[in-house]
């Protein structure tokens, strides 16, 4: 599709506006009608149908139960056009997603009272300039992305880390076994001497002694790689064992399978899981007669070292508790330097994976540079376009309360006053800043960054090192955007004015983007008419040629003053919605329609023209 994409036509099935089928172009479409006509509930259908986003979560919400309740089971289609190409767009009451033949474009819409909100809201704003940014799709696609793998990433070493804790406690218990082997073989070697046992029973006994331990640590190695086998094993009979496209094609749907060469393709990929099995299966086995050769091993070891004990004890009383004991921490020892081998290895591999996260964790930071970059331009245009009146800006990653409120929740239960000190180390520290003083169990970055203790930063890397950490380091810090309105010698912020003077700002700025399609519902509320007339208007009347707005309105000046290229007149019979008439402003039926039901009618609108028209005198 080409860039100036717009709705063709929109047709509704069953529900409150069943049958209605309205034809648009580009340009303006302002569709009046009394209350209850169905107005809003058109608003609402075109957003359902097209999965368009909201700009506050209320307003999603409260238009998806609206969109639903209207429908009442049926269904609603919108095709959008580029003038050559077609896509169109089918959702019912019961579908989760959107029916498309191609790529749904973004529309831009607002529903009644959504405007005000907008200008209230820090996500409101937000989304109100990234609707300006033409590459917002794509740098959104490459920060889920980034984050999707951060995540993966963290999680991993998370627990690699939580299993080093474990191995390293493990270690510590058993730090003293080196030195109690050392005072232990000087006490066997002092008691083999006194009863003088030959050389050749020292050598054997040695030997027996090693070879016991060396059996034993690999006994141990296999054991943890069985466990591995087996837990792989399981994950791919899972897999292979679930039912994939085994729903049988329906005699309804015609007779020819389509599903068919996809069913093949899935049957060999799982026949590649199968064989896979098939390996694991016979290393398993390998492993476990590694495992049994080794019992063999040990009970023939055991019961040599034994015989030359029972040799040696007859000879002194006691020596052979001493040679048992050599034994023992003999093997100790060989576990202990196998623990610490895999120490290495397991803290080697997490900082290899703390590397890879944190290079993909610059990649995301770079990219939601350059989106501020975007932002910052937009903001700056707009301030050029709109000022004095209205002015835009943009600050770097201003919104750090989900980050907050994630750091939050992984400090529930430390004792700690995690309301206020989760949003201070938030303030103070990134998240990758934050995660990596966690994973190094170092409290001094904490500590002079948040301005807390050490004791207070030990506890919350206790606390934080076993929670959600993923969660902590995806968390979104936004930009922040500041709308101002010029009141009187002084601009005043979106959020600290009045409902109208809110819409006064947000307007101009959704009416200064060209290309798009905006469908707006009621702007009019909770403004003067000198401001529909000097903002709005005159916005409408500088319209791009290529744009197409389709405003829902009670306010006259929009569609005459505005010069609407369609009237769309709404009716309704108490029982169900309908289009009444469509057609240009000049259109007899148009005129009429305007003059009745947003003049008052001809007689009101005759008196008001009267009045307009005396002078100043009255006369």
């Amino acid at each position: 599709m080409g860039n100036s994409i717009f709705i063709e036509r929109v047709r509704v099935e069953e529900g409150f506006l069943d049958g209605l089928d309205l034809q648009f172009n580009q340009g303006l479409t302002v569709l009046i009608g009394a209350r209850g006509t169905g107005k809003t509930s058109f608003v609402e259908l075109v957003r359902f149908c097209l999965n368009a986003d909201s700009f506050t979560d209320e307003a999603a919400q409260r238009g998806l139960q609206q969109a639903l309740s209207v429908l009442d089971g049926g269904q609603v289609s919108v095709t959008l056009s580029d003038g050559q190409e077609r896509t169109t767009v089918i959702r019912s009451a019961s579908d989760i997603s959107p029916r498309a033949t191609s790529t749904i474009p973004e529309v831009t819409i607002l529903a009644q009272g959504e405007i005000e909100a907008v200008g209230a809201q820090r996500s409101g704003r937000l989304h109100l300039i990234d609707r300006l940014v033409p590459e917002r799709q794509d740098f959104d696609q490459q920060a889920e992305h980034l984050s999707a793998e951060i995540k993966s990433v963290t999680i991993e070493i998370r627990d690699l880390l939580n299993e080093v804790d474990e191995m390293d406690g493990a270690a510590n218990e058993e730090r003293d076994v080196p030195d109690q082997l050392e005072a232990a073989l000087h006490q066997e070697a002092a008691a083999l001497e006194s009863v003088r046992a030959t050389e050749a029973d020292r050598t054997q006994l040695a030997a027996l002694q090693n070879a016991s331990a060396e059996t034993k640590v690999q006994q141990g190695v296999f054991e943890r790689a069985l466990s591995e086998l087996k837990s792989l094993d399981a994950d791919l009979k899972s897999i292979s064992s679930r039912k994939v496209l085994g729903e049988e094609w329906p005699d309804s749907a015609g007779e020819d399978d389509l599903l068919s060469p996809h069913r093949a393709n899935v049957a060999a990929a799982l026949s590649q899981i199968d064989k896979a099995r098939g390996t694991i299966a016979n290393t398993i086995r390998n492993v476990e007669f590694n495992i049994q050769e080794g019992d063999k091993k040990t009970i023939i070891t055991d019961q040599a070292s034994r015989e030359i004990r029972v040799r040696l004890e007859a000879l002194e009383e006691g020596i052979g508790t001493v040679t048992r004991r050599v034994e023992e921490l003999r093997e100790k020892s060989g576990q202990l330097s196998a623990l610490r081998q895999r120490l290495t290895e397991k803290r080697a591999q997490a900082v290899s994976l703390a590397v890879r996260r944190d290079e993909l964790y610059r990649e995301l930071d770079e990219l939601r540079q350059e989106r501020f970059k975007s932002r910052f331009s937009v903001t700056q245009s707009l301030t050029k376009g709109l000022g004095p009146r209205i002015q835009a800006s943009a600050t770097r990653s201003a919104q750090t309360r989900p980050y907050a409120e994630a750091i939050i929740s992984g400090l529930r239960g430390s004792g700690l006053h995690y309301n206020s000190l989760g949003p201070r180390i938030a303030a103070s520290m990134s998240p990758l800043e934050l995660i990596q003083s966690v994973e190094s169990r170092d409290p001094k970055p904490m500590q002079e960054a948040a301005e807390i203790s050490t004791s207070r930063a030990f506890t919350v890397i206790e606390s934080l090192k076993n929670s959600d950490l993923a969660s902590i380091i995806s968390a979104a810090i936004d930009d922040g955007i500041t709308l101002e309105l010029l009141d009187g010698a002084e601009y005043k912020d979106s959020e600290n004015v009045s409902i109208g003077q809110r819409c006064t700002t947000v307007l101009p700025v959704l009416l200064s983007h060209h290309g798009g399609i905006l469908i707006v519902d009621q702007p009019e509320d909770h403004l003067d008419n000198s401001f529909v007339t000097s903002t709005i208007v005159t916005a409408l009347q500088n319209r791009h040629p290529e744009d197409q707005l389709i405003f829902t309105s009670h306010n006259a000046n929009i569609p005459v003053l505005g010069d609407a290229d369609l009237i769309g007149v709404l009716d309704s019979d108490g029982r169900r919605g309908f289009i009444k008439h469509a057609g240009p402003l000049c259109a007899m039926e148009s005129v009429r329609a305007i003059t009745e039901i947003m003049e008052g009618g001809a007689e009101a609108f005759t008196k008001r023209a009267e009045f307009y028209r005396t002078d100043d005198t009255g006369g």
